[in-house]
């Protein structure tokens, strides 16, 4: 998958330089989605020097409307996206049927918990990092 800012990256090197991550499937047409960003965006600004990344995967098909909604949202994080929609490959292996999504995992990638949003998500975030 492409990397917003140009080329490619592999999500597994990406995680492996965070304590957790967390991939955050979405799309800027989903408005649900766009109601959350504000708080991961909260979320990444008070953990990311804990130990905290996140990846966007994006299910977008119009590459501009992706990098505005980034943009405008200030989500300053890693984000990647195939331009595929709901075909995206990575929504497509984890069996992704709504969004926003997020998948919690850890260094290594093993997944410590998934389908958390807002609140459930952000004191989860807080248990393993404080």
């Amino acid at each position: 998958m492409n990397h917003i800012g140009g080329g490619s990256i592999s999500v597994r090197d990406e995680i492996s330089k965070h304590k957790i991550t967390v991939i955050d499937f979405w799309a800027s047409w989903c408005g649900p989605c766009m109601q959350e960003a504000p708080y991961m965006v909260d979320l990444y600004n008070k953990y990311s020097d804990k130990g905290l990344g996140i990846i966007g995967i994006s299910l977008d098909k119009d590459e501009q409307s992706w990098k505005n909604a980034v943009k405008r949202m200030h989500m300053n994080w890693t984000h990647i996206s195939d331009l595929q929609g709901w075909n995206n490959a990575a929504a497509q292996m984890l069996g992704i049927t709504s969004i926003p999504f997020t998948i919690v995992v850890n260094s290594e990638g093993a997944i410590l918990t998934a389908g958390l949003r807002g609140e459930e998500l952000a004191t989860f975030v807080a248990s393993k990092l404080q």
